[in-house]
């Protein structure tokens, strides 16, 4: 298993798909990261701090065997354009972000990949719809269905279910606020052996 696997980010309802290479070093965490693919998440992204998406509290069924404080990292804002990076919590729980255009504040994470130049378009347009969906036209989906292929085998199918409704209770008054959630969309991550 070593350089031959590749990281690949996966939107499903906007049919796209970004191939990310690893990166000269931190490479034990990039492995580490695809030994536990697939894993899949409800997408994020930044709301001040630029043009990043990312998927918090992944779980990780594998524990890593470095040290986090032990990785090289970078500030994103003064990275390319199409770094992925990392943060792990205690608890197996990790996230993964994406650098898609400017970034303005200084932020700085392991990175553990780089999206092929060939999928920058890509991945501009998914953290553009993304933009869209959380801030501007609150899209929801009822219902998400994932397929994938790894090495030409089906693995699994995942099936997703969105409420278009979701009761909070207001703790002052003690009446349920309606809230319409926005789907943020999901991204299933997955390795591929080339």
């Amino acid at each position: 298993m070593g350089k031959d696997r590749t990281l690949v980010m996966e939107w499903p309802e906007l049919d796209i798909k970004v191939e990310c290479e690893p990166l000269t070093f931190n490479q034990q965490a990039y492995e580490w990261f695809l030994d536990n693919c697939p894993l899949t998440g409800v997408q994020g992204h930044a709301v001040v701090s630029g043009k990043l998406i990312y998927i918090l509290n992944l779980k990780m069924p594998k524990f890593p065997r470095f040290k986090y404080t032990d990785l090289k990292t970078e500030d994103l804002s003064e990275e390319d354009i199409g770094r992925v990076s990392i943060f792990i919590t205690a608890g197996g729980v990790g996230s993964l972000m994406a650098k898609y255009a400017d970034i303005t504040e200084n932020m700085s994470y392991p990175t553990i990949a780089q999206v092929v130049e060939s999928d920058i378009g890509k991945l501009r347009e998914a953290g553009e719809a993304i933009w869209n969906a959380i801030y501007k036209t609150k899209e929801i989906r009822e219902e998400i269905r994932v397929e994938y292929d790894f090495m030409g085998s089906r693995i699994a199918t995942l099936e997703m279910q969105r409420k278009s409704y979701v009761s909070l209770t207001n703790m002052s008054r003690l009446e349920p606020l309606p809230i319409t959630p926005s789907l943020y969309g999901y991204m299933l991550i997955t390795g591929i052996t080339n």
